[in-house]
């Protein structure tokens, strides 16, 4: 009896190894298409321009600050369920910026020049032909938020692009514009640009008159 359970223990500890070893390769392949995929349809994020919101300082005076169109670089709207005629950001010549909380802030001169030029750009971009020209972010859920870019054209008019479902790094688009399949690169940057300005946002504590000022300053938009 000893002899016979000495023999049949390796076969055992064999056996169940086995089983462990077949079972993870089995649950682990879906586990790894899976990150795979994510990666594949993931781009790095980066500029050079990032921290601007950081870099900025208070302006010394907010109260004496007039936004006008004439001074108008860009603005950007928040559309969202919950908030859907939100601000996010706008910049006024020389180098001030108004953030999403209403704060009155002057910018590095590099900083307010490199988002300036990024949203120039995307006057160039084709018109997606969609509502609010939304570039829209091929995502799981539909009711994603929407940033809404206002830039000076050629006339007094403002041209808009938005894009729907923003994410750092995720650049599928849930619909082509053409045969443009990912959200074009000055998108994907400026965008993640713009969202700095909604660092320390708390709903119900920004500076209203402020923002009242600015989308003034948009009209009928």
């Amino acid at each position: 009896m000893v002899l016979s359970i000495t023999v049949k223990r390796p076969v055992l500890l064999y056996t169940a190894a086995l089983a462990l070893v077949l079972f993870l390769a089995y649950n682990y392949q879906p586990i790894l298409r899976r990150s795979s995929f994510r990666q594949h349809n993931m781009t790095p994020w980066s500029s050079k321009y990032e921290g601007w919101h950081g870099r900025a300082t208070f302006h010394p005076s907010p109260e004496t600050f007039t936004p006008t169109r004439e001074i108008l670089a860009f603005a950007v709207l928040h559309h969202a369920p919950a908030i859907p005629d939100g601000f996010t950001l706008a910049l006024f010549k020389p180098d001030v910026a108004v953030d999403a909380r209403g704060k009155v802030l002057i910018l590095n001169p590099d900083d307010f020049t490199g988002l300036s030029d990024l949203a120039r750009q995307t006057l160039d971009l084709p018109s997606t032909g969609s509502f609010m020209n939304a570039w829209r972010i091929a995502q799981r859920r539909t009711d994603q938020p929407i940033e809404r870019l206002f830039v000076p054209g050629s006339t007094t008019a403002l041209v808009e692009t938005s894009v729907q479902g923003y994410e750092k790094g995720k650049t599928e688009l849930k619909t082509p514009v053409g045969d443009i399949h990912e959200l074009p690169e000055v998108l994907h940057e400026l965008f993640g640009l713009i969202a700095e300005a909604r660092d320390g946002y708390e709903r119900g504590k920004e500076d209203e008159d402020t923002i009242s000022k600015v989308k003034a300053v948009l009209g009928d938009v």
